[in-house]
């Protein structure tokens, strides 16, 4: 029996593991685009800023692929699927053969249709490469001001990553705050006083129209009128699963792969996990993507069992998104949009709590400085044992009900 794993990712890694402790006689291959052993995505804008080293992003060495007999062909793209044939086809026209198929190939950065994005000096982040290109265009041009277009996670963290480095960074959101898909208002204003008394500038409800330059970045045009000069732009407007190897299939998609509760796609002996999916969500009772770390492992480790001749369900993801940027310790789980809420704590004190309700049910919670509790309510989110007037809210050794 073949099993061909495509990515490198959490999701593929965790498929590997767990399809090996079931069978250790095998034959697993696992192909990808990237030329690295599985490495942290997350940890990127530290490498960026010079924090961490290239080796410190390694989750691990290629000798773990040698121990659980997995062949590694790294730098391959796979293009193309045919499902009736039981074959990948790669960039070069090689066809490989499988009996079972994980598809974890995680997803790829969101690059709005803007003029000029494809001058030298505009970037996104996602891989090693992309630092790398980063940096070597920081060694080689006298870049006075990165331009960051976004105003979420990645586009926070990188915003950081270039103000460690000393460089000037301006921040252009289309939205009217920053975090506006994760995080309540208060909490976005506490965010930007944070980024502005970094001595960064924000600049919100602007898109960039244009960026200029002849052969190398100049700045951008808003859709306001207005001009923000910058040699250096990082695009952070989030990502979109990587489908591309799937078109031409029967295979069911919308946004992401539709997989079912076992992780299996459309196609009988084909099996899909990670930022790749569109798997079905417990706050919001249907399929989104959510492609988070913790669901990409999840996923990958439940396919991997399932590819192995196991029956085990996955419940489903939980929304969740953890971080500590320009000194404030965040984290948001669920939704934040219901019909009653609880708050307690300040910003000022860094114990800001809020749990969010929806029937009478937690859907969402947030926590501001102190988030040790946080992995508490991601589970009572996950059980969904929890009803209003019941719960505890718990910070700083202090137990209060709401």
């Amino acid at each position: 029996m073949k099993v061909l794993i495509i990515g490198n990712g959490a999701a593929a890694i965790s498929g590997a593991k767990a399809l090996r402790q079931v069978h250790g006689d095998w034959e697993i291959e696992l192909v990808s685009d990237e030329v690295h052993p599985f490495y942290s995505r997350v940890m990127l804008p530290e490498y960026l800023a010079g924090s961490v080293s290239r080796k410190d992003l390694y989750l691990v060495d290629w000798d773990f692929y040698r121990k659980l007999n997995i062949k590694v062909t790294l730098g391959t793209q796979v293009e193309a699927l045919e499902p009736t044939l039981a074959k990948a086809i790669t960039a070069s026209g090689e066809r490989i053969h499988y009996d079972r198929l994980l598809i974890a190939a995680g997803a790829k950065p969101v690059l709005p249709d803007i003029e000029g994005a494809n001058l030298k000096g505009v970037f996104t982040l996602r891989s090693i490469a992309d630092v790398e290109a980063i940096r070597r265009y920081l060694g080689s041009t006298n870049v006075e001001r990165v331009m960051i277009v976004g105003g979420g996670l990645v586009s926070l963290r990188s915003a950081e990553a270039f103000h460690k480095l000393g460089i000037p960074v301006t921040m252009i959101v289309s939205s009217s705050r920053l975090m506006s898909q994760t995080l309540d208002e208060p909490a976005s204003q506490a965010l930007l006083r944070a980024v502005r008394e970094a001595g960064l500038e924000v600049l919100f409800n602007e898109d960039v129209t244009a960026f200029d330059g002849d052969a190398c970045l100049r700045g951008a045009q808003l859709a306001s009128g207005g001009k923000v000069k910058g040699q250096l732009a990082l695009i952070g407007k989030g990502v979109r699963p990587r489908l591309s190897l799937v078109q031409g299939t029967s295979m069911a998609v919308d946004r992401g792969i539709l997989v079912n509760e076992y992780l299996q796609t459309s196609i009988p002996g084909i099996y899909a996990a990670g930022d790749v999916t569109q798997s079905y969500d417990l706050i919001r009772k249907r399929k989104v993507c959510n492609g988070i770390w913790p669901s990409a492992v999840r996923q990958g480790r439940i396919a991997g069992w399932n590819m192995a001749g196991l029956a085990i369900r996955d419940d489903g993801d939980v929304p969740m998104n953890a971080v500590h940027v320009f000194g404030c310790s965040i984290c948001s789980l669920g939704v934040l949009n219901g019909d009653e809420t609880c708050v307690r704590g300040s910003f000022q004190e860094e114990n800001y709590r809020k749990l969010v309700f929806a029937r009478s049910q937690l859907v969402g919670a947030l926590f501001w400085g102190h988030v040790r509790d946080a992995g508490r309510y991601y589970w009572l989110l996950r059980t969904g044992r929890n009803s209003n007037g019941r719960m505890p809210l718990v910070w700083a050794g202090e137990k209060r009900r709401c």
